[in-house]
């Protein structure tokens, strides 16, 4: 059976994903997750409520690990291993603007198109030689600032700034880390 701790862990990492889908710009100038447990029994219970999936009633039938990847749905790669690690949903703020934006913006411009193309020819490659390092985690965590500064131009509506940025970030780690 589920503790009280660990169920109320999971209410918490609820009201966090009711929170991010109500006052999404908030959430994000707030600098993302703020009541994550630092016990891992917690922090699963509360990953499960922040990714609006039932508390198992038994601890054991946890029905396996529910990340998907780094390549993640709608290949924002990058995105998606910076949100994993640190324990995002795949349908948090970050990971939505940037599928909009691409959507809705790159998709419409023949230049967009052409960088968008490019960027899933690279960026797998990029998830796949970071995630073999040691270092990974921070290297994401560290990406993920960098992917908020993205964010943070889109939703000011910096389009022009916010492409060119991320695809210097994008770039960067190509030169540092692709084989």
């Amino acid at each position: 059976m589920v503790s009280k701790e660990d169920r109320n862990a999971h209410e918490d990492g609820q009201k966090e994903a009711k929170y991010i889908r109500d006052h999404p710009i908030s959430y994000f100038l707030s600098g993302g997750i703020r009541s994550r447990p630092s016990d891992p029994s917690k922090a699963e219970a509360y990953d499960k409520g922040l990714r609006r999936e039932q508390l198992d009633k038994d601890k054991g039938s946890s029905g396996g690990d529910s990340s998907s990847g780094s390549s993640g749905s709608g290949g924002c790669y990058l995105t998606t291993a910076c949100v994993r690690v640190m324990g995002l949903p795949d349908d948090c703020l970050e990971l939505n603007v940037l599928r909009n934006f691409r959507d809705k913006y790159l998709m419409s411009q023949p230049l967009g198109k052409k960088a968008v193309k490019e960027y899933y020819k690279i960026a797998p490659g990029i998830v796949q030689c970071i995630d073999k390092r040691e270092d990974a985690q921070s290297i994401w965590k560290d990406t993920y600032k960098d992917i908020g500064h993205a964010v943070s131009l889109i939703l000011s509506k910096d389009f022009k700034g916010a492409f060119k940025y991320y695809k210097q970030m994008t770039s960067k780690l190509q030169d540092k880390y692709l084989d």
